[in-house]
């Protein structure tokens, strides 16, 4: 008897693991604005899948992650209910989040706020006031736009807009973007690695004009296949192009190209603003200066991959390393087209103050997180209900970074082209609503320079 117990309870777990349940409805609650049609359209379980009982579980906290990632919801609860002729019901019940974001501008001129605060003193002068306006989930199908009016140190005037969809299978995608900018500053060179500014008050030495559109095919709610084509004309005074011959790299006041460029995007990672399972991947063809453009004749490869490791339910480890290379060997202008490491997301970590130009450039970061807290902030003193409760998580980590930039071209002042760099220290991560990300890091370089440095990212 104990035998056929023990054979019987064994078939049992055998079956139920190989049991399958199919999907017959996926429900949606508390969508206002949102419509049902793209929070489903963000999941990866449709109507009349077959899902194994045994992985049923995981595929739902796989499910709140992907809709909690899109930043379209403050909460997200997926509940299963299994009926008698073993079909599944979903019922999603949402949270939406404020979808309206007039956010005045109080900007740096700079390229990071560390550079602002050491290098040029916290001056007020070096600022760029105006209003920055996000209507977000525009007509409830995850689209955004954003109208940007800014006034200061750099004049600004750009509308943006973005549509995850347009056609019936919600496979394809748009985006649009104009900008029109002038400065009386311009970032003239770079000398013993830092950037050199040019100044006249009394005339914009420099003026863009950008327009550009993006199409898209997304198949699964993961991967998606891009193709981008920008128009650029930028106009400098002759007192830049004196200042600094190679700043266009022609004679010419004006430098005028077309863009096209092809990218593949890979996201397996569990949350977009701080994952700590899965991988990100990007790779991208540019190629710069097309049909009537002679100024600009450029041919990129580039390729970013994020990989994320959890060893346990507190600590996980992040590797990321992106790479890219000049196809086209000769010598670019030196405004936008010849930048490498120090600008935006592109940086070894101790050497935020510096900025290295090349053709070819690769890093590779290294970082161990330790989760300290994690827990929901109850604050009833905010106005809004879908805010009081403050989804709140707090890292410890440790980074460790590498870089290389090659530049065949580059002065002798410049020395840390053509060298390996190397940063690294402890940090603290503040993730905030699942979008909110503040980096609080101490870092040294290879030189024993040390700093306290400050970054965030905002999911938007």
């Amino acid at each position: 008897m104990k035998f056929a117990f023990t054979l019987l309870t064994i078939i049992g777990l055998a079956i139920y693991a190989n049991a399958q349940v199919t999907v017959a409805e996926i429900a949606v609650i508390g969508n206002k604005k949102t419509k049902t049609a793209t929070v489903i359209r963000e999941m990866d379980i449709r109507v009349g899948d077959t899902i194994q009982t045994q992985n049923l579980e995981n595929r739902l906290k796989e499910n709140w992650k992907l809709l909690i990632g899109t930043g379209l919801f403050l909460s997200v609860e997926i509940r299963d209910s299994l009926s008698s002729n073993n079909t599944l019901v979903l019922t999603v019940t949402v949270k939406e989040d404020w979808y309206i974001y007039p956010i005045p501008i109080v900007e740096l001129a700079d390229r990071n706020f560390n550079e602002w605060w050491k290098t040029y003193n916290r001056d007020l002068k070096r600022l760029n006031l105006g209003l920055r306006f996000y209507l977000l989930n525009t007509t409830g199908r995850n689209d955004q736009l954003k109208l940007v009016t800014q006034f200061g140190f750099t004049q600004k005037y750009e509308l943006d807009y973005r549509l995850p969809f347009f056609n019936r299978k919600k496979t394809l995608g748009a985006h649009f973007n104009a900008l029109y900018a002038r400065t009386k500053e311009v970032n003239l060179k770079t000398d013993q690695n830092k950037t050199v500014f040019f100044r006249q008050d009394n005339q914009y030495l420099l003026e863009r004009l950008r327009v550009g559109t993006r199409l898209w095919y997304r198949p699964k709610v993961r991967e998606t296949l891009e193709l981008r084509t920008q128009y650029f004309n930028n106009r400098i005074k002759d007192t830049v192009q004196q200042a600094n011959v190679d700043f266009f790299n022609t004679t010419a006041l004006i430098q005028e190209y077309l863009s096209v460029s092809l990218r593949f995007i890979s996201d397996q990672r569990d949350l977009k603003a701080y994952p700590t399972k899965g991988y990100y991947n990007a790779t991208m063809l540019d190629k710069g200066g097309i049909g009537f453009s002679k100024s600009v004749n450029s041919l990129t490869a580039s390729s970013l991959f994020a990989l994320y490791l959890p060893l346990n339910n507190k600590i996980s480890v992040e590797l990321i390393g992106k790479g890219q290379a000049a196809l086209i060997r000769k010598k670019q202008p030196f405004y936008l087209l010849q930048r490498a490491l120090g600008y935006k997301n592109d940086f070894v970590r101790g050497y935020e103050y510096y900025v290295i130009d090349g053709l070819d450039y690769g890093y590779q970061k290294t970082s161990i997180r330790y989760e300290l807290f994690n827990k929901d902030i109850k604050i009833n003193a905010i106005p809004f209900e879908g805010f009081k409760s403050i989804p709140l998580k707090l890292y410890f980590k440790l980074n460790n970074d590498i870089g290389y930039v090659n530049n065949p071209f580059g002065e002798a002042s410049n020395t840390l082209e053509n060298t390996w760099l190397w940063g690294g220290g402890p940090a603290f991560d503040i993730v905030l609503y699942h979008r909110y990300v503040i980096q609080i890091e101490f870092s040294v370089n290879r030189f024993n320079e040390k700093g306290l440095y400050l970054h965030y990212q905002f999911l938007f």
